[in-house]
């Protein structure tokens, strides 16, 4: 099992994950999460481990952002969610001018930036830069970020189906140019605050507004001055696995809260207070989920692991490890929802109830499959493709 050391996981696991487990119905109730959450995710350093050091971050290995998204997923799934969508973006931030990241972080290294990425936008050419219109759903955290991520076209109908990838470009707005529509009312990461983005002809300078190409292809202007090998990891690798390591993370944090539930009773008469440990489907069921889920880490880390090693040799990434990650960002999530599945189904009627928490990590869980990005279908054909000799069309595999 791959073994990870890093202060922030000390900081998670001692006193962060006790709390959030004592506090995970919060952000369900309140639809986004409370301040208080907010604020213990910052003061954890979580959130700036992926961020540049010259902007105050860490700047650590990438897989100890996802394992702390890991964790953060045993206990509260909306948290995690939001760990994950929004932490990733302090990588993103690195990757842009030096102007935009200044912008961003200069006076505040703690600052939240949220994202929708579907060119749901319309940038138009001035003087210096764009002016910028649109209305984005889905942003998860948006309630507590000053920035976010746009997709947007120069000068295209957004209604159009198909996508120009060479007319597609991330946006970086600030908070005052942007308004944020509280929308958010749903059965599964109901404490993700996921709400629409809403801007109105807003002014945006040219060095905040990066084409979706040169992401894909690291022809990044930030990788000029972020020089160390995190910034030499692709960028689609890091966003796909930050929507996939919640769902490990909720996997775990089920099958745990399911043996806890089964632990004897001060008091209770041995085995026969456990009718489980004679019940061969369960326990098989239970063993098969644990295997899946330790897998799902492995296939979620073991690529980024190879990724980072060619990256601090400054050696390029091979694309059969990039399509393979990407499988693997898919396999993970799917093992880890079979997982919660067979947990959940396991679990009785008492699984059932409001105030159980293993009904939420269900539910949660399914919220988590349900973004395009962990989605099985399209990417594991699209890989299956390139394997018998077509072309591997995900542009996640980038």
């Amino acid at each position: 099992m791959i073994k990870i050391e890093h202060e922030v996981l000390d900081n998670i696991e001692a006193d962060l994950l006790p709390w959030l487990r004592e506090h995970a119905a919060e952000p369900e109730a309140l639809r986004r999460l409370p301040d208080e959450t907010a604020a213990k995710l910052r003061d954890s350093g979580v959130m700036r481990l992926i961020q540049p050091a010259r902007c105050g971050g860490y700047e650590a290995d990438p897989q100890v952002f996802y394992e702390a998204v890991r964790l953060i997923g045993t206990a509260c799934g909306s948290s995690a969610w939001v760990t994950g969508v929004v932490g990733v973006h302090s990588y993103q931030v690195g990757l842009y001018d030096q102007r935009a990241q200044d912008e961003v972080y200069g006076d505040d290294p703690d600052t939240w930036i949220s994202s929708h990425y579907q060119p749901h936008g319309v940038l138009t050419p001035v003087e210096g830069g764009y002016r910028l219109s649109g209305h984005w759903h889905f942003s998860s955290g948006s309630d507590h970020c000053n920035w976010v991520f746009v997709g947007a076209r120069i000068g295209a109908d957004t209604s159009e189906d198909e996508v120009d990838l060479q007319n597609w470009y991330h946006v970086l707005v600030p908070r005052p140019d942007y308004r944020v529509d509280d929308v958010w009312d749903v059965v599964g990461l109901a404490g993700t605050g996921s709400n629409d983005i809403i801007i109105e002809d807003a002014f945006v300078p040219e060095h905040r507004v990066l084409a979706w190409m040169d992401l894909v292809q690291q022809n990044c202007p930030g990788r000029e001055i972020n020089t160390g090998p995190l910034f030499r990891m692709p960028w689609t690798a890091l966003f796909g696995s930050a929507v996939a390591a919640p769902m490990v993370g909720m996997g775990y944090g089920a099958l745990e809260h399911y043996v806890r539930s089964q632990q004897p009773k001060p008091g209770a008469d041995g085995e026969r207070s456990r009718p489980v440990m004679g019940d061969w489907v369960i326990l098989r069921g239970v063993a098969e989920a644990s295997s899946e889920l330790h897998a799902a880490r492995e296939l979620l880390l073991g690529n980024l692991v190879e990724m980072y090693e060619y990256a601090c040799a400054d050696e390029p990434i091979p694309q059969e490890l990039r399509q393979r990650c990407r499988r693997d960002q898919i396999m993970a999530g799917v093992l880890s929802l079979r997982a919660t599945d067979t947990v959940f189904e396991h679990a009785g009627g008492r699984a059932l109830g409001r105030k159980n928490a293993l009904q939420r990590m269900w539910r949660d869980a399914h919220g988590a499959r349900a973004h395009v990005v962990n989605s099985p279908n399209m990417s594991l054909a699209a890989y299956a493709t390139g394997l018998l000799g077509g072309v591997n069309y995900d542009l996640m595999g980038s």
